[in-house]
């Protein structure tokens, strides 16, 4: 077993050690906001988007596929909607024509990796780095090189710290999930809701044209 990265070395993702209790964490909070038997009503038109985004994202920053999961979150995203019928007006498709053959994705996934540096850069700090030194972090592996070069940390021992803290971060996030209003308050899940949300504007507006 080994522990891989998302976009490549953008970043090292949940150890694979931790990658099945993750899981069964996202997969319980899942089924509590979104029970296949019953209907939770912080669930509504306004948090929806939110959600499922967080639910996508969190999804992604596992990441327990060696070959990308972009096609499998999107897909677990859109189980989680079915569960909800009464919601099914918010539609939720990335591509507009129901697919990924569309920009949308790859300004998605931006989204993501983008998020997904921020938390490196955060651990990064939290690992000794200064402020200055975290916000020029372009990926893990240049972490890894200022904590060896700056800081004189030896690489090994740093990726067992990036990861204990990248797990921690990751179980943190996924259990506020519950916190639904938080969640609406919190601006990185908040642009991931309203790209899906334009996304499914423009599916509409698809649907009609056609």
């Amino acid at each position: 077993p080994t522990t891989i990265g998302l976009a490549g070395s953008l970043t090292l993702c949940a150890s694979y050690e931790r990658v099945p209790l993750l899981m069964k964490k996202l997969s319980d909070v899942s089924e509590t906001l979104f029970p296949q038997d019953g209907k939770n009503q912080e669930v509504n038109k306004k948090s929806i988007y939110h959600l499922v985004s967080a639910f996508q994202l969190y999804l992604a920053l596992i990441h327990p596929f060696y070959e990308c999961n972009g096609r499998t979150s999107e897909d677990a995203m859109y189980i989680l909607w079915n569960r909800r019928p009464d919601l099914a007006d918010t539609i939720r498709y990335i591509s507009a024509k129901g697919d990924r053959a569309e920009t949308n994705v790859d300004d998605r996934m931006d989204i993501i990796n983008r998020i997904s540096l921020g938390i490196v850069r955060k651990i990064g700090q939290a690992l000794g780095l200064t402020p200055k030194e975290a916000s020029k972090i372009k990926n893990y592996s240049h972490m890894l090189t200022l904590l060896k070069d700056n800081h004189g940390k030896d690489p090994g021992d740093t990726e067992t710290e990036y990861l204990d803290l990248y797990d921690e971060t990751l179980d943190d996030r996924i259990g506020n999930m519950l916190d639904v209003e938080a969640l609406l308050n919190d601006p990185e899940i908040g642009e991931l809701a309203a790209h899906l949300q334009t996304c499914s504007k423009k599916y509409l507006t698809s649907k009609k044209i056609n």
